[in-house]
Parts: structure tokens; C-alpha cells; sequence
């Protein structure tokens, strides 16, 4: 990888995922901080996933809201695409919960509030996130969340039907792992069901 592209100067790696690292960088000119998903473009032309990063990419630049974690530029060179989101030091949910061993009725019952009323908005888009977990929930600079990664995200059609099984299998409904065509929406709702549970117990 580089150490520089563009106004952006990369530092540690903050998250890996199964084809891509996160690093942070930070924008030389505006001396702010921003986390950089790294993506090598032979990885994606090997498994076939050009589409489906694209798609990805597609659905991240219309969330653009409160409560839905944000994309702020997007650059690629011969080698990677470099997709620069906010940074959000205080880590996720997942963290959050394990620090505090549980949650209250109470701090739940807010938590809960900022997800689904951010998952409204991903659903009024014809968008099911298919991914909502702990892990893909961070938490902001004034610590609110913000549901991230739309990696396995998709439009529905007009019975809000999709047909993949995928997601981590902890948090995904029982449809969709059935192999058969499922409500998206009603499976996030499943997911938002399973994170409230892992709050408060």
C-alpha cells in the first residue's frame, strides 16, 4: 500500500476484513482524521466481486444521514480502490456491551431507538442492510451510533423480497438461511431483535 494518495497520509491498520484493510488517515491539508478502507482490485477481479463492491459503494453514497456511518471521498490508483469514511474512535456496539458487561431497560431502550430509526430510513431507500450486527454498529464523536458496512446490502423488489442467504449467523433470521426467497426488511428487524437481546442480558 501506499504511505500517501492524494491530500491523505495513511498511519496504523484499524480493521480488517475478509478482502480489505481499514487505515487511518489523515487529510494533510485539513489535518483531519478519517478511516480508509483499502480495497486491492485483483482480489476483487479473482472472487468475482467487482459488481458487488460497486454495489456497495452505490448504496453507502444515498445513506447519507445521522445514525448511518458516512462515506467522504472515494479514490483508486492501478492497484486499490480507497474508500474514506468519518473516523469514529470509540469503537462499536460489540465493545461497548463487553466493557459494560450488560446494558440497562433503560440505555437500551435509547440505544435501540437511534438503530431502528436509522434503519427506517436504509428501508425507505428499498435497501435491506442483511448485515446488522454489534460489530457494524460504531459509535460517534458525541457518542451516538451509526449502523456501517453495507457490504452485503441490497435493493429489494417491490414485495421486499431478496434471495441470498448471508450475514453472520448469530444475528440472521431463520429465512434466510433457508434458501428460499425472504423479506429483507422483516430479516433486519430479526437482526435489530437479536442486538437487543445481547443488550440487556
Amino acid at each position: 500500500y501506499p504511505s500517501t494518495i492524494g491530500p491523505y497520509k495513511f498511519y496504523d491498520t484499524i480493521g480488517e476484513g475478509s478482502f480489505s484493510i481499514v487505515k487511518l488517515v489523515k487529510h494533510e491539508a485539513f489535518s483531519q482524521y478519517f478511516a480508509c478502507k483499502i480495497v486491492p482490485l485483483r482480489m476483487l477481479n479473482e472472487r468475482k466481486m467487482t459488481e458487488r463492491f460497486e454495489l456497495e459503494i452505490r448504496i453507502s453514497q444515498i445513506m447519507r444521514r445521522p445514525g448511518i456511518a458516512t462515506i467522504t471521498n472515494f479514490l483508486r490508483d492501478e492497484n486499490n480502490y480507497y474508500v474514506f469514511m468519518e473516523y469514529y474512535p470509540y469503537g462499536n456496539l460489540l465493545n461497548y456491551i463487553i466493557d459494560k458487561n450488560k446494558l440497562s431497560e433503560e440505555e437500551s431502550k435509547y440505544l435501540m431507538y437511534q438503530i431502528l430509526n436509522a434503519l427506517d430510513h436504509i428501508h425507505s431507500q428499498k435497501v435491506c442492510h442483511r448485515d446488522l450486527k454489534l460489530d457494524n454498529i460504531t459509535i460517534d464523536m458525541k457518542g451516538k451510533l451509526r449502523i456501517s458496512d453495507f457490504g452485503l446490502s441490497q435493493f429489494v423488489d417491490e414485495n421486499n423480497l431478496v434471495k441470498t442467504p448471508c450475514g453472520s449467523p448469530c444475528f440472521v433470521s431463520p429465512e434466510c438461511i433457508s434458501g428460499k426467497s425472504y423479506n429483507g426488511l422483516i430479516s433486519d428487524i430479526w437482526s435489530c431483535g437479536v442486538i437487543l437481546y445481547a443488550m440487556v442480558t
